[in-house]
């Protein structure tokens, strides 16, 4: 060679005019690098793996990028203006997130659920609205102005689940058909078309009678079913045994008892009946120590349910009201109804839609069971327009009556699938040690012939006062033993006046020879004798 400048003879070297570590070009004799690689040697480049046009890490000799801004070049990230992490538009370097999702970039969207205008939750890309005020998104609610849990007017975030009230800033009118209160002279009122309350004057007239235990104060409240609204009340401070009369319109009622102290009525309870007799609910505390507002502070049928008005008619037979020793044991025995005859003209019609139900409950609240029996349904007897009108105890899956557990139990008919109104109440028990020695008590059915339970009759030889004729179920199951005599005691307490009869043997009536006229006695009581 003519010249001696290589620096380096043992190695070919290329120049970098970029100073990227590539070279390019000619070979130098001296300051250049050790390979011609570089695709442009005027720019120095970096690697861009993910391809969104930012580089980053060292420079590379082809391929790359012109910059190194990359703050993570395995991901491509998008612009997340108004930070709810959907991304849209190009690729950004640093600061965005993984997807170009969002239909807005500018506005935040939450999801709607439920379609009425409010939104919760989360942020969503596309599709929502621009609120999260939405308590509930998956449910619809309106302005509730006026308190009174029923709401009108357009959807809103937060409310309540309905929009039926026909005024919203009047918290007694709610809506059509529903009960208000219509001012003096009036115990209740109604809402009518015009969203004006109509007073609803008193239809029946009632007596709470009620056993205190002369401790502390008894209170009584009569309230509307499904509104609560107050109808009628009373108590304070009861002593002994007595009545407090007051009365209601037609319409569906609860009642609730309640004792100051928090621990019911020693050995009390009470009645609430019609005044012609007629129970409603019947949670006296009885001579056995049977049923009774015993404990507790508040006595009331569960899911606040009572007695509509006007009373049914339909009620059980005399044998079967205020039995407190039903058997279950070798087969249970059967409660019987009265038939009703729009019942009974049902059968062979509509035999799967007409029959009868029958609704046990406790009054201080628990068990509740409501029983149907239509035409069709088979309960162990032959097939008649009345069968339905027998309910074999515990016949049934679940719900199961307990042995000695108090409760009241009444009947209504079915009529091709209209309910009527329940009749009265009666008392009933399940005690299968007391089945083998049954209680009888005055007849108090419906055939005047032998009706004897608050009767007025006269007294003579040939005047009888009658007991429900009752029978054992003999050890083997399948046979009956019937009570040959009954007797029968009649009383005036206030005069220490007492009278026993016997029957003959046979019957199961007394005549009414030895008894006083124009005196009220306290009878009642018959048993029968072996």
């Amino acid at each position: 060679m003519t010249n001696n400048s290589d620096c380096d003879d043992t190695q070919v070297l290329y120049g970098d005019n970029d100073g990227d570590g590539f070279g390019a070009g000619a070979p130098l004799a001296c300051g250049g690098v050790a390979n011609n690689t570089d695709c442009d040697d005027t720019q120095v480049l970096y690697a861009d793996d993910d391809g969104d046009g930012f580089g980053a890490g060292a420079p590379v000799a082809c391929g790359g990028v012109p910059n190194n801004a990359d703050c993570d070049d395995n991901q491509v990230l998008y612009a997340d203006n108004d930070g709810d992490g959907f991304g849209a538009g190009v690729p950004v370097a640093c600061g965005g997130v993984a997807n170009n999702t969002d239909c807005n970039d500018a506005q935040l969207n939450y999801a709607d659920n439920d379609g009425d205008g409010f939104g919760a939750g989360p942020f969503i890309a596309c599709g929502g609205v621009t609120n999260n005020s939405d308590c509930d998104d998956d449910l619809v609610t309106y302005a509730d102005n006026d308190n009174d849990t029923f709401g009108a007017g357009a959807p809103t975030a937060c409310g309540v689940a309905n929009n039926i009230d026909c005024n919203d800033s009047d918290a007694n009118l709610t809506f059509i058909g529903n009960g208000c209160d219509a001012g003096p002279g009036f115990v209740l009122g109604t809402v009518d078309a015009g969203c004006t309350c109509v007073g609803l004057a008193c239809t029946t007239d009632l007596d709470l009678i009620y056993q205190s235990d002369n401790t502390g104060d008894l209170f009584w409240e009569l309230r509307q079913q499904g509104t609560n609204i107050l109808v009628q009340s009373g108590g304070g401070s009861l002593v002994g045994t007595g009545t407090q009369g007051t009365c209601l319109p037609d319409g569906c009622f609860y009642l609730v008892v309640t004792d100051d102290g928090g621990a019911g009525i020693l050995g009390g309870g009470y009645i609430l009946k019609i005044n012609s007799a007629q129970r409603l609910i019947d949670n006296r505390y009885d001579e056995f120590a049977r049923g009774g507002f015993v404990s507790g502070q508040t006595s009331q049928i569960a899911g606040s349910e009572g007695f509509c008005l006007p009373i049914g008619t339909d009620r059980l037979i005399g044998t079967s009201c205020d039995k407190m020793d039903w058997r279950t044991t070798c087969n249970s025995e059967y409660v019987v109804a009265n038939g009703n005859a729009l019942v009974t003209a049902q059968y062979g019609v509509t035999n799967s839609t007409s029959g009868y139900q029958m609704w046990w409950y406790n009054p201080n609240s628990g068990y509740s069971f409501k029983r149907i029996q239509y035409h069709s349904t088979t309960n162990g007897l032959a097939a008649s327009a009345t069968r339905a009108c027998h309910f074999r105890i515990n016949a049934w899956s679940g719900n199961q009556l307990q042995d000695s557990d108090f409760y009241n139990v009444k009947v209504r008919g079915i009529v091709n699938n209209v309910p009527q109104n329940w009749g009265p109440a009666c008392r009933f028990m399940i005690n299968n040690a007391e089945a083998n020695c049954p209680r009888t008590k005055l007849n108090d059915g419906t055939t005047a012939q032998f009706l004897s339970c608050n009767q007025t009759k006269a007294i003579a030889s040939n005047v009888y006062v009658y007991a429900n004729p009752v029978r054992r179920l003999q050890p083997n199951c399948t046979a009956y033993l019937n009570a040959n005599r009954y007797q029968f005691r009649f009383r005036i307490v206030s005069e220490s006046f007492e009278l026993i009869k016997t029957s003959a043997t046979g019957q199961y009536l007394v005549n009414t020879i030895g008894l006083a006229c124009g005196k009220i006695l306290r009878g009642g009581c018959a048993r029968q004798l072996r």
